[in-house]
């Protein structure tokens, strides 16, 4: 009994991990080797992710960045909707621990045009403000990497439906060649039994004329046999082919599954 309690508890456990959000704590970082306070909050995705990410969230509050001593700085930016100060925002992501799939998101503030090389080690930063602005960025974060994942699975389930697609008018062709194929058959039969009966009318009659029609027979039954050949091939491959139509149907229905998850884990928008 003991040990299905501790079964019964251990998803519980890994639910609530799953749905914590990342919280911003208080660090040091060195710009141009002087060491600042700043902010840093740690993210499970990669550097490339979350700086596209946070590109994203910054464009469209009006900002744009520019790269400085290993930071990408955004002037005159506002930490809160709500904030009059203006403030110099530097921002660098880094790999967390050497996880690829992790990073850091390190931030600190000063004020407009104030070069933090020259900022005093104990110098105020808006600390809070900061943390704030962080906390806030995660649902931005955490929204641009589901789209990118969406973007990823539509393709995935575009290919696959596709595939399926094409499987299906291979099936046409295949069913057109066979169709064509049993027609040139039943015509080469007939034509069978009038050269047969031509060579068996000539057979004490003009030779040449007998000759011709068993050359044409002749002809007539390889052409008979290269269409049996066709039609068993053609058969063969529409077997095959209806198979791969039903894994392929099972594969495109999964990958819209995935496609459909992913889409119901949309959040409403809010302002950041």
């Amino acid at each position: 009994m003991r040990r299905m309690h501790l079964l019964l508890i251990a998803p519980c456990l890994s639910v609530t991990i799953a749905v914590a959000q990342p919280q911003a704590y208080e660090t040091k970082t060195v710009y141009q080797k002087t060491q600042l306070a700043a902010a840093a909050i740690d993210l499970p995705y990669t550097t490339d992710m979350v700086e596209d990410a946070v590109k994203d969230f910054m464009s469209s509050k009006g900002w744009k960045g520019s790269g400085q001593k290993g930071f990408t700085v955004y002037r005159g930016a506002r930490l809160g909707d709500t904030d009059q100060a203006l403030n110099d925002i530097y921002l660098k992501v880094d790999r967390r621990n050497g996880d690829k799939n992790s990073s850091t998101l390190t931030v600190f503030a000063v004020k407009p045009s104030e070069d933090p090389a020259t900022r005093a080690a104990d110098a105020v930063m808006p600390m809070d403000q900061v943390k704030d602005w962080l906390n806030h960025l995660v649902p931005s974060v955490e929204a641009y990497e589901l789209e990118a994942r969406i973007a990823g699975q539509q393709d995935l389930a575009k290919r696959s439906q596709k595939k399926y697609n094409n499987l299906q008018d291979d099936q046409a062709d295949l069913e057109k060649k066979i169709r064509n194929a049993r027609s040139d058959l039943e015509q080469n039969k007939k034509e069978q039994v009038e050269q047969a009966a031509l060579v068996q009318a000539n057979v004490n009659g003009d030779q040449e004329l007998m000759k011709k029609a068993q050359k044409r027979m002749n002809k007539l039954i390889s052409d008979q046999n290269s269409l049996e050949k066709k039609i068993n091939k053609y058969t063969s491959e529409l077997a095959q082919n209806k198979n791969d139509q039903a894994s392929q149907q099972t594969e495109a229905q999964r990958q819209q599954q995935l496609l459909d998850t992913l889409r119901s884990q949309r959040k409403p928008k809010v302002n950041q």
